[in-house]
């Protein structure tokens, strides 16, 4: 199968670009910058494949550290699983892609440009149907969250409490209540629980672990995920829990973050 050298490096650039894009809408970190450069560095790695002498790249050792690498480039996880995780992610959608155009060219029996063009957006089509399917998983009543406060953000998981009738006095919003240890980054340095903050709101709390006051504050955004891409929440105040929460609990939302799961949509923006 020839092509030009030009359709070869626009359709791949912008293959890579996209698929990359859907995984980091779904992660959440969004950065278009590391996106295209990204997607530029495995162009240029595909189009050196081609080469007589490279074509030693193309093998699946080398195929695999460059999935990685683009994985960790431009979605930044923090942790090792992290890159494994979106490195198998970002395999297997392009393999999809590629299964696809090998489909359509042994099927249908078509030209080049119409093998890498049909085949490409029937792919890319189907990574994004198959991202956009809701997971029914066992821990349902759990969300994924991103809380963003003074350009600095944490993510958690947190459960849902329809238990959780905390709302904050003044605005008479709902609590999401979330262990100290989980946002200390968005906290100032000289953050005490115990005593009122500048910045914060008290909140009184009973049957987590005792009663009392926790401190409150109004995150810059928050973000939940339900296994079918981020949405920007309803407002919410975020309650700083001082202790630790029974079991593996880091987090109790208020039940109005699971009425979002369940296609109620109001005051909901997709991110």
């Amino acid at each position: 199968m020839a092509v030009s050298i030009e359709l070869y490096i626009i359709v791949n650039f912008f293959a890579d670009l996209l698929l990359l894009a859907v995984i980091a809408r779904c992660r959440g970190c969004v950065s278009w910058k590391r996106l295209g450069v990204t997607s530029a560095l495995g162009t240029a790695y595909a189009v050196l494949m081609q080469l007589d002498g490279l074509a030693w790249l193309g093998n699946i050792v080398c195929r695999g550290i460059l999935t990685l690498c683009m994985a960790f480039a431009a979605l930044r996880p923090k942790k090792i699983k992290g890159i494994f995780r979106d490195g198998i992610v970002l395999l297997g959608a392009s393999a999809l892609m590629g299964g696809v155009q090998i489909l359509i060219r042994e099927s249908v029996m078509t030209g080049a440009l119409t093998t890498l063009l049909v085949g490409g957006i029937l792919g890319l089509g189907l990574t994004l149907w198959l991202f956009r399917i809701r997971v029914n998983r066992v821990e349902k009543w759990e969300v994924d969250v991103i809380v963003r406060k003074g350009g600095r953000q944490v993510r958690f998981t947190a459960l849902i409490d329809t238990g959780n009738r905390l709302h904050e006095p003044v605005s008479g919003l709902p609590v999401l209540i979330v262990e100290q240890r989980k946002i200390l980054e968005l906290l100032p340095r000289e953050f005490r629980a115990e005593v009122p903050q500048a910045g914060f709101r008290r909140v009184a709390f009973g049957g987590v672990g005792g009663n009392g006051h926790m401190n409150a504050f109004r995150p810059d955004a928050l973000l939940v995920n339900y296994s079918d891409g981020w949405m920007r929440a309803p407002a919410v105040w975020i309650g700083v829990f001082p202790g630790y929460m029974p079991g593996d609990v880091c987090a109790l939302a208020p039940a109005v973050l699971g009425a979002i799961g369940e296609g109620t949509e109001e005051n909901v923006e997709r991110f």
